[in-house]
């Protein structure tokens, strides 16, 4: 049914641990930010390539997936 709040705050909890992981693996290593999100897909080779050309542009990209939704970047996904 519903979710009582402790529960939902728990959820926002567990959310944002999650995020500060990928933000701090993002910016140790750009790809491996991209690829705890979102797993094998294009962005991840497109981080890896960019990241092989230098940091800076790999790290754009990765920061640019994590700062996205699933929807925002797969629009035809269900």
């Amino acid at each position: 049914m519903y979710a009582t709040s402790s529960a939902l705050t728990v959820h926002r909890e567990a959310n944002l641990g999650r995020d500060i992981v990928r933000l701090v693996a993002t910016v140790l290593f750009p790809p491996l930010g991209v690829f705890l999100k979102m797993r094998f897909t294009a962005h991840l080779m497109i981080s890896v390539l960019l990241t092989l050309f230098g940091y800076i542009p790999g790290l754009i990209h990765a920061l640019w997936v994590l700062a996205k939704r699933p929807d925002d970047l797969w629009p035809n996904r269900r």
